[in-house]
């Protein structure tokens, strides 16, 4: 059975592009690329110019016949246009790029494609998706394709399989890309290469926009997983989970905050300063109060310390997501152009195969034993491979190659991990 869907312009486009489209309504974009390495080189004839005749005249070389007020004000004039001139020519190039990706994944230039097709049909004939009831765990680890920059997605997408999912009963009230993406997964049908996460990717885009250009890779993936953990908590595996964070000032001590908010499972922890390896229940602790003074500037603009901040969940969750804070942040500069940060600290930590939390972690006073399940490491900031444990069995997920590992090797890998997923036992 079939119904009929009104689809809006963007969702044809999006329904077209996860179909791959079709070789004849493409044309050649051969030439739209080369106009924009013209345009692109153009500019960067004009910048170095420009910083050249910025260099001559700071040194001198070229003496123009005005005061030296107006040759500084000439200096920076030539400065600025240079200066525009090298960021128009890196963004022609990203553009370029970003043509050249889609058409690694299409296999054609999207633009031509989409500018031969009408976004405004009648009615299209779509099966419905129906709501997939899982009643048993994913036997096996597969290997997801990775079509250029979608590693970070990739290993997010195998720990989140690693979820008590089994127990959601409503998948289909998840978005089509994600739902689509699950169900292939578990069918393991066909050829493993054809499985990706492109289309969840365009999803992401749609929410967070410093991954629309698919010609760049995401450094920090906790923004992403944060944002898939809550595509799920209205399932019972996360439903209902809240954080209440305390914190005490120096100029009120009798008068602490308290403050309460929804939790997916998801904490975040924190390095110490100093970079020496580590226990994981050390950084727990400091989670779970920290005493380290903080220099805090309220809405009048006075200055106080944050002397204290405890945080407690209310209940030990299924699943406890730990994401490990190992980025500084991003810059971004007074024209909101936004440079991700390169750092990411490599300090080991020490993980055990099994984690007990104490009651003090927990509002509701409870004891609760963890099973490591699956982590996610960076390798060399530029690529990232999650580790999944399955009957008892360690598999290394690089994209699309998968790598049985003993425990040994996963726990030696685990000491640079990133997010770690433990699942109460």
């Amino acid at each position: 059975m079939t119904i009929p869907i009104q689809l809006t312009n963007q969702e044809q486009v999006q329904a077209l592009l996860l179909e791959g489209g079709n070789s004849k309504h493409f044309s050649q974009s051969a030439s739209k690329i080369n106009k924009w390495v013209i345009f692109g080189g153009i500019l960067l004839v004009i910048a170095i110019v420009g910083f050249t005749t910025v260099y001559l005249i700071s040194t001198r070389r070229i003496i123009l016949p005005v005061s030296m007020g107006n040759v500084k004000k000439i200096s920076d004039a030539i400065y600025g246009v240079a200066s525009l001139s090298l960021l128009g020519a890196w963004t022609s190039t990203l553009k370029k790029d970003e043509r050249t990706y889609t058409e690694a994944i299409t296999g054609n230039d999207e633009e031509s494609w989409l500018s031969s097709i009408s976004l405004t049909p009648p009615l299209v004939e779509q099966p419905p998706l129906e709501p997939l009831n899982l009643t048993e765990e994913i036997k096996n680890v597969r290997g997801i394709r990775n079509p250029g920059t979608n590693c970070w997605l990739n290993s997010l997408m195998q720990m989140i399989l690693c979820l008590e999912i089994d127990k959601i009963n409503a998948i289909g009230d998840i978005h089509p890309s994600i739902n689509r993406f699950i169900r292939d997964y578990i069918a393991n049908k066909g050829n493993p290469s054809k499985l990706n996460t492109t289309a969840i990717r365009q999803y992401l885009g749609q929410h967070i926009p410093d991954i629309k250009n698919p010609a760049t890779s995401y450094k920090d993936a906790h923004e992403p997983f944060v944002f898939l953990l809550n595509e799920i908590r209205k399932t019972p595996v996360l439903e209902g989970l809240k954080l209440q964070i305390t914190q005490e000032f120096d100029h009120r001590p009798e008068d602490p905050t308290e403050e309460e908010v929804d939790n997916n499972g998801m904490i975040d922890v924190c390095l110490p300063e100093k970079s020496k390896p580590v226990a994981l229940v050390e950084l727990l602790n400091i989670f779970n109060r920290n005493d380290q003074p903080q220099a805090i500037t309220d809405d009048s603009g006075k200055k106080y310390n944050k002397t204290s901040e405890s945080n407690f969940l209310s209940t030990a969750p299924q699943d406890l997501i730990l994401n490990i804070k190992r980025y500084s942040h991003s810059i971004t500069t007074f024209l909101g152009i936004k440079f991700p940060s390169t750092v990411l600290r490599k300090d080991a930590i020490k993980l055990t195969g099994n984690l007990a939390l104490e009651e003090k972690y927990f509002l509701d006073k409870v004891t609760a034993n963890y099973e490591l399940t699956s982590f996610i490491i960076n390798l060399n900031q530029a690529h990232y491979i999650s580790y999944i444990k399955k009957d008892g069995k360690w598999f290394q997920a690089n994209d699309a190659t998968i790598t049985q590992v003993s425990d040994e090797d996963a726990l030696t890998a685990a000491e640079q991990a990133y997010i770690i997923h433990y699942k109460k036992v």
